[in-house]
């Protein structure tokens, strides 16, 4: 009789002080001279509604937060002093922000054949000269042109973006993708962000691979090549160190970077250039581009190295590593 009437008058709250029994119902609470504990409704009403209280204030601070955040970015520090702390925080090459937020933007994403279609070199480069005076894109910039540019600043860097360093374990990485997120750990600041932003611009492409027929495996196998290559070997030391040794290697290096040049236009422009000289067992030479240019301060692509591909299981590996980050994109840069 006394649990019929508790359930009863919880119904109730209003009347809850008229109970028979004197049980009183407040909340989730019973008078404690029966020392009986509340019936269902109560205490899932009461849960319900105090876990609606948490996530409510955690909404509001949050918010707060937010709020404070924007208004310290908008009035409480110098620009430069942001600029810097940005830069310290997460560094990342402009001209790649500005590609990939073209590409996520600009319908590059829904792109058939993105990145593995090559546009005229003469498109790369007028959209280079115009991403040098300041990162940002004309309007109806064709996304072929934006991703091949982004393809050659890649390439055009001194050391590949996975690091001649990590190179090795990069490839030991192909028999247990899982490990990459380790390897992201080791890696420079500015390589590590730079990966991130170009795995996630590509894992937004592997969303959309029914429109534009670029999954995941098809991105790693095009960007493989672009993000690991072989070190250059060591040169050999002079057998002979006369008196003109030093004018005769600056004569050398400058009729090899004429020569450099030439092949670059008239070789790295084509689309089986990577294919061809990996065949060959030669060094590829990226095409010299405005892009290059910018980036070496002056040089060319084509004069500032040489690119060696690797082996087809080092690329095979680098490949499975690839396809697994950018499928896994959530889970591997979660941190």
């Amino acid at each position: 009789m006394h649990t019929a009437c508790c359930w009863f008058w919880c119904l109730l709250p209003s009347l809850s002080r008229h109970c028979p029994s004197s049980a009183v119902c407040r909340g989730h609470q019973l008078s404690a001279n029966h020392g009986c504990h509340c019936c269902a409704s109560c205490r899932l009403g009461a849960r319900a509604k105090e876990q609606g209280s948490r996530f409510y204030q955690a909404s509001v601070k949050t918010a707060a937060s937010t709020a404070e955040g924007i208004k310290r970015l908008a009035q409480g520090e110098p620009l430069q002093v942001l600029c810097r702390s940005e830069v310290q925080a997460r560094p990342c090459p402009q001209l790649v922000l500005a590609c990939c937020t073209a590409l996520v933007s600009g319908g590059g994403i829904t792109t058939q054949a993105i990145f593995k279609h090559n546009p005229p070199q003469e498109l790369v480069d007028r959209l280079a000269v115009a991403a040098a005076e300041l990162a940002v894109f004309p309007p109806g910039a064709s996304p072929h042109a934006v991703a091949g540019l982004l393809k050659q600043f890649l390439m055009g860097l001194q050391e590949p973006l996975l690091t001649f360093r990590l190179l090795p374990q990069w490839v030991a990485a192909g028999d247990c993708p899982a490990s990459a997120g380790a390897l992201l750990q080791q890696m420079p600041p500015a390589n590590g962000n730079t990966l991130r932003l170009l795995m996630q611009t590509c894992s937004h492409m592997n969303e959309q691979a029914a429109v534009n027929e670029m999954d995941s495996q098809a991105l790693a196998e095009v960007l493989a090549p672009v993000l690991a290559w072989k070190p250059p070997a060591k040169p050999q030391p002079a057998a002979s160190q006369g008196p003109f040794v030093g004018l005769t290697k600056a004569l050398t290096l400058n009729r090899t970077t004429s020569a450099d040049t030439e092949l670059g236009v008239a070789a790295g422009s084509g689309p089986d250039a990577a294919a061809g000289a990996e065949a060959e067992g030669k060094a590829l030479v990226p095409p010299s581009t405005a892009a290059g240019a910018a980036a070496g301060g002056g040089a060319g692509l084509s004069e500032a190295h040489r690119v060696l591909p690797l082996d087809d299981a080092e690329l095979d590996a680098i490949v499975t590593v690839l396809e697994y980050m950018i499928s896994h994109f959530g889970s591997v840069f979660a941190a």
